[in-house]
């Protein structure tokens, strides 16, 4: 969470500064951790089939956002479920090894470097590894998204 500047937890803080960065908003659409919690609520409210998309998608406001959306919001989320499940289904994405590990191979240094500036460190051969999260079908993909970018508004970083 270093990203949202928590609170030191050893000194007493009467309130907590307000900061929006853009390393929150990249947070939200890029981290593995709110991808799976976006497939968590997606199976979660696809789970009763007895819900059409819109009640679906008002319970997913209620459980992101606390409120009820717009007609307007209602009617683009819809569309946005149906175009993305098409679009999913007509050209689903391929998974190899590579594309789930990305490996970046760094130049043979024929010599050991020594930076003048110790925190401008080449650390390209340092690949980061994230868990790739794959919905199992074209509709969870979908809903999956939705409740991303749910996540990533701006709505749901800012507290009024």
């Amino acid at each position: 969470l270093e990203a949202f500047d928590p609170v030191t937890q050893t000194l007493v803080t009467g309130q907590r500064d307000a900061t929006t960065v853009p390393t929150q908003a990249l947070f939200l659409m890029n981290s593995s951790f709110v991808r799976r919690q976006s497939l968590s609520l997606a199976e979660s409210l696809l789970a009763d089939n007895t819900l059409s998309n819109a009640s679906r998608i008002r319970q997913a406001y209620r459980l992101t956002l606390g409120r009820t959306p717009r007609q307007s919001e209602l009617r683009n989320s819809e569309k946005f479920i149906a175009t993305f499940e098409a679009a999913w289904r007509s050209q689903p994405p391929t998974l190899d090894s590579a594309a789930q590990q990305p490996v970046l191979a760094k130049p043979a240094e024929t010599a050991p470097f020594i930076p003048d500036d110790p925190d401008n460190i080449d650390r390209t051969d340092q690949v980061p590894v994230e868990d790739a999260v794959h919905p199992n079908s074209p509709k969870a993909a979908a809903w999956m998204n939705l409740v991303q970018a749910l996540y990533a508004s701006a709505e749901f970083r800012f507290v009024r």
